[in-house]
């Protein structure tokens, strides 16, 4: 996958021209494996959780990653990390920093305890991204921090 984490940035390679780039809180622990066609990330936070998953569509419009309904790789994500009781709370397109991006909340539990997921899923030509974070529901910093790291993706432009 071409992406690196460089504390206090992720950055997510595109063509030659830009990267996407998203401001994290500190320096993650995790891991990353290929599943079914897409180069997943999972980097893991004191206060919560984020699983990038990244692939190139050439058979599909990018734009189907970005509809009203989410797309299904976002549901089995939940799935496979054993979240029961999955809610869509719902939808919103919004751009940040010049990005586009579409913007879907979950509620659910795991192990009896309420979960909120966030998952913004972003396309650039035929390259594709979904961001799935992961928190306590009842955790205001985690809210906080996820809320900040949405609120911080932008696009660094090379000449």
């Amino acid at each position: 996958m071409d992406w690196e984490w460089k504390w206090p940035e992720a950055r997510f390679y595109g063509p030659p021209q830009y990267e996407l780039r998203l401001k994290v809180p500190d320096k993650p622990a995790g891991r990353d494996f290929r599943d079914e066609g897409w180069d997943v990330e999972q980097a893991v936070y004191p206060k919560f959780a984020l699983d990038v998953h990244e692939t190139m569509v050439f058979e599909e419009a990018p734009e189907d990653y970005i509809q009203d309904k989410p797309h299904e790789r976002v549901i089995k994500t939940l799935e496979r990390y054993q979240i029961k009781n999955i809610q869509f709370q719902g939808q919103e397109s919004l751009t940040t920093n010049d990005v586009p991006l579409k913007k879907y909340r979950f509620t659910g539990t795991k192990d009896g305890d309420p979960f909120a997921m966030e998952v913004v899923a972003i396309t650039k030509e035929n390259k594709v991204w979904l961001f799935t974070f992961f928190y306590r529901a009842n955790s205001k910093d985690g809210k906080g921090q996820v809320e900040d790291c949405i609120d911080s993706f932008y696009y660094k432009h090379h000449m």
